[in-house]
């Protein structure tokens, strides 16, 4: 995707936000990821917190030029991997960019062994809902963005046979003022899934 070309102006994003970045980072670690690929890894902000060794995909080689972990340059609806490849996947804001969120999740499932770990900012939450507006009005990233309510990722996730193992969540407020820790369910509006194949 052609907006993704200043990872500097990427990562200052969480610069900037840094709340909102830990407290998505908190509900990232509470998936226990391990040995991982991580799809659209951008400039691999949440590696911090997954275990073992994590292999960056991304579309986008000036993202990936920030990441210090091995990298791929590569489609996230068809990885260069071969089955099973991975103990575990993760993807996070990559979820509203692709054209075909059911065959990501299929090649989710494809390659990992175990688990796939999925965050999103559901469009029926505050910030999903402001997202989106944002989107509506030209914001560079937004824009070209396509959020999913709860109830369509959920539901996509059953037909392709994955289940839900465990649902965290964070960002109860649009602007917080504090860390949020992430907590059980997805009342929040960054939300994680631990998924099984």
């Amino acid at each position: 995707m052609d907006i993704f070309t200043d990872p500097a102006g990427y990562s200052s994003w969480y610069r900037e936000h840094r709340i909102t970045y830990l407290s998505e980072l908190s509900a990232v670690r509470r998936l226990g990821l391990k040995d991982c690929l991580d799809i659209g890894a951008g400039t691999g902000a949440f590696h911090e917190v997954i275990m073992g060794t994590v292999i960056s995909l991304d579309v986008s080689p000036y993202m990936l030029s920030e990441v210090k972990e091995e990298r791929v340059v590569g489609d996230a609806l068809k990885l260069p991997f071969r089955s099973e490849s991975f103990r575990s996947s993760f993807v996070s804001s990559t979820l509203c960019f692709v054209d075909d969120v059911r065959m990501l999740l299929s090649e989710m499932r494809r390659v990992s062994r175990e688990v796939l770990g999925i965050c999103f900012i559901p469009l029926d939450s505050p910030l999903g809902e402001m997202y989106d507006e944002m989107g509506r009005k030209g914001h560079k990233y937004y824009s070209k963005a396509r959020f999913l309510s709860r109830k369509e990722l959920y539901a996509m996730l059953e037909e392709e046979g994955l289940r839900i193992d465990a649902t965290y969540s964070t960002l109860s407020r649009l602007e917080p003022v504090e860390v949020e820790d992430a907590r059980v369910g997805d009342n929040g509006s960054f939300v994680c899934l631990r998924v099984m194949r």
